[in-house]
């Protein structure tokens, strides 16, 4: 296969590769080239290892298309176990709701920690995550690893902008081969994604010089093959093969940093400073760079002079999420791949079965050849007739075929029943399937906690990767979203909050306040008539002429927890509201609004207030026996006595 790939690698149509060079220049062919060789040699460390390979023969059993018939004798077998594995785990990962928690690492940040969840909620809807969750997790079982790509779109939600988390396929990714670790993904010096794409629509955007994309080769691929899973079988005619395949290059280059206070239309004066002995040292920044080229080597952008494109932290915006952490590789190993044995053994044991109940229901049969029987008319079909020289009784007769021994039933037994849940901690009680010798409810549902316990697992990877990508996205919101927008605050309806990520990009620093400090403000607020409980812990720093304050950029640690909220059974949920209310743990209006919500109950607004208790009249400030000088008994109040309220001395 190597060796195939080294002949086939940059095949390149001569009139094409002329073509390209007339509308870019030699130093952007030098780097397509350079490219090139990156995707190249990132796809051949993937198929040394076997990797496209495998992924193909999880991806055919996954969907059914294991064992083959061989011949018209052959049963074929295929009781598919790995698909309802895959699906079942999916579905108890993505049913959950997912909910957004951010901390301020600092007294600073605090204050604007609940905006920025409001900010990232917002963010997580607009992206409809549960559809991009299925994908994700899908492909993690499969393939062993899921991963997410985020990316800014200026163009979406009437041009505010969005950033969109798109799920990428494993097999269309490739990183630096360098990286063996899956969590170290950011140092290697490339990341590659590449995906089939349509001329028409490329030359379409506004995005692409149309110049570039005529010199793009339809159906050209730098590689044996680059589509792994069909996705090139539907070619038949011109339109279907008007396909290029289009490639994300991502690294980082290496620029001048630019002199914020300089205009960059300022043209440059002769001063002291340009003299070669004052010329003052460049500083160079690392700044992370986006090429998007064809797969036969034309550079359709390049980012590397534009200044608008922001990623932060200068990091990949790939998130990966292993399924079971691979050793000396990048690419982890899936749950799918733990059962591709099993499903062999039990496709084999099934085509044993299936044979001989076959040879049951049509045996073999002998004929003696003196008999006067024509073996060729004792037709039955599939029956083999044996010519024999017995006579008399024994002149024809049928074999009698061995019965299935009973261990070939029991081993296929305790494959599908047992080593299928236990490679894959994934048994019958996930999957509602009665188990027999189990009768008591406890016993139950400690058999389905320890069941449980491999989906818990995988959530908490996944959570994991989820709280770093929101982190991420939070960075870019505060790059690209300059003006003040409206965000619906999520715990109450129809009241937004109005606020400009950007400024989180500068909050001011807060240190401990001094007592000075402390004092005077509780000065002030006596001044203005205004209660105050206690002394601010800290106070806003300044610089050192006391006047302006010092800011910084806000930082907060962005967790997501998958599972928060109720259950989605309902019949649970409805037994758990109800007994709460029974409880009087939630009052009548709100135990109305859920089961409105969640058991779907057709409740109004109108029924919910009805269900309201009138507001108690507000009690005259003459009356409050503390005010009179009385104690809450209505005794006289003792002299020098006073009564702490909230922390102050009345």
């Amino acid at each position: 296969m190597a060796e195939l790939l080294n002949k086939a690698a940059f095949r390149m149509n001569d009139e094409k590769s002329e073509k390209r060079r007339d509308v870019q220049s030699e130093e952007d062919c030098k780097l397509a080239d350079k490219l090139l060789d990156w995707y190249r040699s990132s796809y051949l460390d993937k198929d040394n290892r076997g990797l496209f390979d495998k992924w193909e023969t999880i991806d055919a059993y996954w969907e059914g298309d294991a064992n083959d018939p061989e011949s018209d004798t052959d049963p074929g077998s295929n009781t598919n176990i790995i698909n309802p594995n895959v699906e079942g785990q999916v579905a108890y990962l993505i049913e959950q709701n997912l909910a957004v928690q951010t901390r301020g690492r600092g007294p600073s940040d605090v204050p604007f920690a609940d905006m920025a969840r409001i900010v990232l909620e917002f963010v997580k809807d607009q992206n409809k995550m549960r559809r991009k969750l299925d994908v994700h997790e899908r492909r993690r079982m499969k393939f062993g690893t899921g991963i997410f790509r985020v990316l800014f779109d200026p163009d979406l939600l009437d041009e505010m902008g969005l950033p969109v988390i798109d799920p990428c396929n494993p097999a269309y990714v490739f990183t630096d081969p360098n990286i063996t670790d899956i969590y170290k993904v950011n140092e290697g010096r490339f990341l590659i994604e590449t995906m089939p794409k349509s001329i028409s629509s490329a030359r379409q955007s506004l995005i692409y010089d149309e110049d570039l994309v005529d010199a793009i080769e339809p159906g050209y691929e730098p590689m044996f093959t680059s589509m792994l899973f069909g996705e090139d079988d539907g070619e038949n005619d011109s339109l279907s093969k008007d396909h290029y395949l289009h490639m994300l290059v991502w690294f980082r280059d290496k620029v001048p940093v630019k002199d914020k206070d300089k205009d960059d239309n300022e043209e440059p004066k002769d001063t002291d400073e340009d003299k070669p002995e004052k010329k003052k040292k460049v500083k160079y920044e690392w700044r992370m760079r986006l090429v998007e080229m064809s797969g036969c080597g034309v550079i359709l952008r390049d980012t590397k002079d534009d200044d608008d494109f922001v990623i932060p932290g200068n990091r990949f915006p790939y998130f990966f999420t292993p399924d079971m952490y691979r050793e000396g590789t990048t690419w982890a190993k899936g749950t799918a791949e733990l059962l591709v044995n099993t499903q062999d053994l039990i496709n084999d044991i099934d085509d044993q079965i299936r044979i001989n109940g076959r040879l049951t229901g049509n045996p073999q049969r002998w004929v003696n050849t003196n008999s006067g029987v024509d073996p060729d008319k004792v037709t039955n079909e599939g029956g083999l007739v044996i010519p024999t020289d017995l006579t008399g009784e024994q002149s024809m007769g049928f074999f009698d075929p061995p019965n299935m021994p009973a261990y070939i039933i029991q081993r296929r037994n305790d494959a599908i029943g047992n080593e299928r849940q236990i490679q894959s901690r994934f048994g019958d009680q996930q999957m509602g399937v009665q188990q027999s010798g189990v009768d008591t409810a406890t016993e139950s549902l400690a058999i389905q906690q320890g069941a449980n316990a491999g989906v818990t697992h995988k959530k908490m990877l996944l959570e994991e990767t989820l709280g770093d990508m929101f982190e991420y996205i939070l960075d870019l919101v505060m790059e690209y979203w300059t003006e003040e927008q409206a965000f619906r605050v999520t715990e109450r309806e129809d009241n937004f909050e109005f606020f400009r990520p950007s400024d989180l990009k500068e909050v001011p620093v807060m240190v401990p306040a001094t007592t000075m400090y402390q004092q005077m403000f509780m000065q002030r607020l006596q001044a203005e008539g205004m209660p105050a409980e206690a002394a601010p812990q800290y106070m806003p720093l300044k610089d050192e002429q006391g006047q302006q304050k010092q800011t910084k950029r806000a930082a907060f640690d962005v967790s997501i927890t998958v599972g928060s909220g109720l259950p989605s059974n309902k019949g649970f949920v409805y037994t758990l509201i109800r007994e709460a209310f029974r409880d009087g743990v939630i009052p009548a209006p709100t135990y109305a609004k859920l089961l409105r919500e969640y058991a779907g109950l057709p409740i109004n607004d109108d029924d919910v207030q009805a269900l309201t208790p009138p507001q108690q009249p507000a009690m005259d400030p003459m009356g409050n026996p503390l005010i009179q000088g009385l104690t809450g008994q209505g005794a006289p109040q003792q002299p020098g006595l006073s009564v702490m309220t909230g922390g102050m001395g009345m």
